[in-house]
C-alpha cells in the first residue's frame, strides 16, 4: 500500500545499475533519488570505481590507473573511455575490483573457474595503534573515499546517536 509506506519513515534500500554505460552519472542517479522521492535522503555505501588507462599496458591493479566517482557530484560525468571495473566499499574502506573478463560482456570465453570471475580487493586503510590511517593519502581515490565516507557518517549521524557520537 503505497499510503501506509509514504505516512512512516521507513528505510529503503536503492542500487546504481548501468555504470558500465557511456555517460552514466552516479552522482545524477543519487541525486535523483531524493528529487523523485520526497523525504528521501539517498547515502551511497559503495560509489563505482573506473579505469582510465585503457592502453592495456599498465598494472590493472594500480589504483593510478582508476577514477572514483563521488555520488554527491550530480555534474560530474565518467571520464571519456573509462571502463566500469568495481567500487569503492565505504564501510570496509577497499577498492573492489573485478577482472575486466568478468565485465566485459563482449568476452565470449568460457567459464574454467571461480578465480576469473572474483574480484581483487584493495584496501585503503591500515590500522596502526587502533586508528585507521590511509595507506597512500595523496592517492585520488583515497582521498574521494575519505570525501564520501565523511558524507556517509554525518548522514548516519543525523539519526543515530551513536554515529553522532562518533562523528563529534
Amino acid at each position: 500500500n503505497n499510503t501506509a509506506s509514504s505516512q512512516e519513515a521507513l528505510p529503503c534500500l536503492a542500487m546504481v545499475n548501468k555504470m558500465d554505460k557511456e555517460g552514466c552519472q552516479f552522482g545524477a542517479a543519487v541525486a535523483s533519488i531524493s528529487k523523485k522521492l520526497p523525504g528521501a535522503n539517498p547515502i551511497p555505501i559503495q560509489i563505482p570505481l573506473f579505469r582510465t588507462d585503457q592502453r592495456g599496458d599498465g598494472d590493472p591493479h594500480d589504483l593510478a590507473n582508476y577514477v572514483a566517482m563521488d555520488g554527491n557530484d550530480s555534474t560530474s560525468q565518467t571520464p571519456n573511455g573509462a571502463k566500469f571495473m568495481g567500487v569503492v566499499d565505504l564501510i570496509h574502506m577497499r577498492a573492489v575490483l573485478w577482472p575486466s573478463s568478468s565485465i566485459d560482456s563482449s568476452s565470449s570465453s568460457s567459464f574454467s573457474g571461480g578465480e576469473e570471475c572474483a574480484p581483487k580487493l584493495h584496501p585503503l586503510f591500515h590500522t596502526m595503534d587502533n586508528i585507521d590511517q590511509p595507506i597512500d593519502a595523496a592517492c585520488p581515490i583515497t582521498q574521494t573515499a575519505v570525501a564520501a565516507r565523511e558524507q556517509l557518517i554525518a548522514s548516519l549521524a543525523e539519526v543515530d546517536d551513536v554515529m553522532e557520537e562518533y562523528y563529534l
